[in-house]
């Protein structure tokens, strides 16, 4: 089964007039090797600045190339990743995800403990009320919320 991973990121100056540089990684099977990274759309100006920085890796602290163990750093998609968020960083711009072939986030769903907002909660907050410091003053907040 030979499946296709790819990942799409938008670099973009806050001030640009062009386009924004559109760059696509790719990958058969792994997230690990033989992927490549391709620019799919930019302004001649940012897309001049990306070629020239990937071709030449030395303004960079640590060489991605070890870190993808010897290899070019596309092949791995999470090497590729820093690369790409580091150009982002040292051209001032602002990286967008536009697709992943892994989840983004690390944060995982708790289970809700209690039933809900019920007389457990309100006795927790009559609770939390009484411990109030009543020396500095009051103060009161109010509004409501919109569900659905």
């Amino acid at each position: 089964m030979n499946r296709r991973l790819y990942g799409e990121f938008i670099l973009r100056s806050q001030n640009a007039r062009g386009a924004p540089l559109h760059i696509r990684w790719n990958a058969t099977e792994s997230l690990y090797y033989g992927g490549h990274l391709e620019v799919l759309n930019g302004a001649t100006g940012i897309r001049s600045r990306f070629e020239r920085r990937m071709s030449d890796l030395s303004w960079m602290k640590n060489d991605p190339n070890k870190i993808a163990g010897g290899r070019p750093f596309t092949e791995s998609f999470y090497t590729t990743f820093a690369v790409l968020i580091a150009f982002a960083d040292a051209e001032r711009l602002s990286i967008e995800t536009i697709h992943s072939p892994v989840p983004m986030s690390s944060t995982t769903a708790r289970p809700a403990i209690g039933g809900g907002f019920g007389e457990e909660a309100e006795a927790e907050g009559e609770r939390a009320s009484e411990a109030v410091n009543t020396d500095l003053g009051s103060t009161t907040f109010s509004g409501s919320i919109n569900a659905g």
